[in-house]
């Protein structure tokens, strides 16, 4: 016989025992296996079900040891090899488990582990590998009363089968209340356990994770303490390896990072047999990102990868997995690891180094996150207000040339982060970075309008986009400020703006620019901006601007309220003056109104008003304001403020 396959049940009818069964069925069918149940009690159909599938059900009684009813199993065993299964395990692939037996693989090894997915939620899971099959020996057996295990040798093999595990699983009330069940069981087996064998480090962790998994952090991080205690650093015991792990993780969790960066450091400069080397450099590089330390976060990244190539070839000698749960970024996608390098290099101003590993990545997964990782470069910077690495990104962008894809990558997602506080600051580090200063390209040009445009020596930079006939995309917003800013006309520049999203151009202005709204009454105060030649890309961009302008104000003083007035009075104007071009008169009239939106009979109406006003018709003018009123009654505020404006 080559596998026994063995199994401890009770009353497991109506959880995973058939799905459980059926997963496990090809392996019994295509390797010379056999499959040994020993039931601990059931009061439901579970041995019946378990007869269905083999020949050997055995029952016994429960004792509160689980080690004591597995090694039963190991009793009855004929194979060469065998393999622990739970109930609540159903395996999603065992080709791995077949090929590794059948091909005679088996015979270099004398363990093995499969990918563990640790079901908590329908959409939350964690990733273990728990080593569930070895070479039979005759001092193989299974120990502790919970949580059991065998003491695995080496070499080990690592499986690509994945089972998932549902002994954890916590969705809905049923699944929280089976959760708190065995939580209680366990606590209690596990405390038993301790009080007979307090220095016991398996014990002490596996009640660690038992309060994790409650979220009891800290009664987790109490037996933690208590684990790191009792290991004394020794670095010949395993479990100081798994403690430094879970500790790394915790402060991790809780962006504790000096602590976790002095562990992290402790543990590297004295480990010298790589038990935990993998998620203790993944942490590190964690902490040393947060904390700041580029050059040592793309250091610890690239270590991260080295060990990670080193852990899938099984030349870590590492039995850290027997223990703990690494993150699945480093049992199970390599591409995450080549992710992070990506994201350091960046970090470094390492721009080549860091596409290069963007590519790579795109090899192995097929997935682009070029865009990912300058979002994450960008929001650094503007996070830790640096805003000399911009430039340098910029420059970056050079190397393709304006209107390649990379470059308006770049481009858009700086203008994405920058905010109003910070277009100053990026452009006068923009403007007077020497590795810059030669390029005269339109972003370069924009970037030296917003560092002047509060000075005389705006207006060369300014007069470039207005005069010049050529096309502009959305990142050029700002003209249109500092053309109202120094009473300039631009509607020649919109004409020959690429407008994409009309709605992000018109935010992008209100937002980013501080005072807008004061700007854009004075540009308008001037003179009569309305004229009868405008264009109908023109009148719909001011039209959308004036009423996002107006939509935007709050406040109810009376300053507030006056400019409130007289923004809306704008946007009614322009608004009318737009509709007017978009609908044929004999459909844009008090006669036939009522076919178009209630929004745009609004704006007939107000538009006539304010010509009624401008002509003298008072009369006309308050007729006007109800009329537009019925088509918006949310709008009765700011009509009853216009009547009252009437007074000053």
């Amino acid at each position: 016989m080559l596998l026994s396959i063995g199994m401890i049940v009770k009353n497991e009818e109506k959880k995973y025992l058939f799905e459980c069964l059926n997963s496990i069925q090809p392996i019994l069918e295509e390797v010379d296996s056999e499959l040994i149940i020993f039931d601990t009690g059931s009061t439901d159909d579970t041995i019946e079900i378990a007869r269905g599938y083999t020949s050997e059900v055995y029952e016994i009684e429960w004792r509160d040891d689980f080690s004591w009813a597995r090694n039963h199993t190991l009793e009855k065993a004929t194979g060469e090899w065998f393999m622990y299964v739970d109930a609540d395990e159903i395996f999603t692939d065992v080709s791995d488990i077949i090929s590794f037996f059948n091909g005679g693989e088996y015979k270099k090894f004398k363990s093995a582990s499969y990918r563990w997915r640790n079901v908590i939620t329908d959409t939350t899971f964690n990733y273990s590998r728990p080593i569930r099959l070895f070479k039979m020996e005759k001092d193989i057996r299974f120990v502790g009363r919970i949580h059991e295990a065998i003491q695995h040798k080496q070499p080990l093999k690592y499986l690509e089968s994945i089972a998932d595990h549902y002994g954890y699983y916590s969705q809905g009330l049923q699944g929280q209340k089976n959760s708190a069940q065995k939580h209680e069981r366990n606590v209690k087996l596990l405390l038993q356990t301790h009080n007979e064998n307090p220095k016991d480090a398996r014990t002490i962790h596996a009640l660690a994770n038992t309060y994790l998994a409650a979220g009891d952090k800290i009664k987790f991080k109490e037996y933690l303490d208590l684990g790191m205690e009792v290991t004394n650093s020794d670095v010949n015991n395993i479990m100081y390896h798994v403690f430094t792990d879970l500790l790394v993780t915790y402060y991790n969790e809780v962006n504790d990072n000096g602590n976790l960066i002095k562990t992290a450091e402790e543990y590297i400069k004295h480990n010298k047999i790589n038990q935990c080397i993998l998620p203790v450099y993944y942490y590190y590089t964690l902490g040393l990102i947060s904390a700041g330390r580029k050059k040592e976060a793309a250091e610890s990244a690239f270590k991260t990868l080295e060990y990670f190539d080193l852990n899938k070839q099984g030349k870590l000698d590492s039995e850290v997995g027997l223990y703990t749960v690494f993150p699945s970024e480093l049992t199970d996608n390599r591409a995450e690891c080549v992710k992070m390098l990506a994201v350091t290099n960046a970090l470094c101003h390492e721009f080549e180094a860091a596409f290069k590993w963007v590519a790579e990545y795109e090899n192995e997964t097929g997935e682009r996150i070029d865009t990912l990782i300058i979002d994450a470069y960008v929001g650094h910077c503007i996070e830790n207000k640096d805003a000399a690495g911009l430039p340098l990104l910029y420059g970056f962008a050079l190397k393709y040339g304006a209107g390649s894809e990379m470059y308006d990558n770049i481009i858009s997602i700086l203008e994405k982060h920058i905010s109003a506080e910070a277009k100053p600051h990026v452009a006068e580090a923009m403007v007077n970075e020497p590795s810059l200063t030669k390029e005269e390209d339109d972003y370069m040009r924009l970037q030296r309008l917003r560092a002047t445009g509060n000075t005389t020596e705006y207006k060369s930079h300014l007069d470039y986009f207005l005069k010049t006939n050529k096309p502009f995309n959305n990142f050029y917003s700002d003209v249109i400020f500092f053309a109202m800013k120094w009473n300039k006309d631009f509607s020649g520049f919109i004409e020959n703006v690429f407008i994409s999203d009309s709605a992000k151009f018109i935010e992008s202005i209100f937002l980013t620019n501080h005072g807008f709204a004061d700007i854009l009454l004075r540009f308008f105060e001037t003179e009569n901006r309305f004229n009868k030649n405008q264009a109908i890309k023109s009148a719909r961009i001011i039209s959308s601007l004036c009423m996002h302008t107006f939509m935007k104000i709050s406040g109810n003083n009376n300053a507030d309220n006056v400019r409130k007035v007289a923004l809306h009075e704008l946007a009614m104007r322009s608004g009318h003056r737009y509709l007017s071009m978009v609908y044929k008169p004999d459909v844009y009239c008090e006669s036939e109104i009522v076919s178009v939106s209630e929004t745009e009979a609004y704006i007939f109406f107000a538009g006539e008003a304010f010509i009624c006003k401008d002509s003298g018709d008072i009369l006309g003018y308050v007729r006007g304001l109800r009329k537009a009123l019925q088509f918006n009654p949310g709008m009765n505020r700011i009509i009853q403020l216009c009547m009252e404006s009437l007074q000053y």
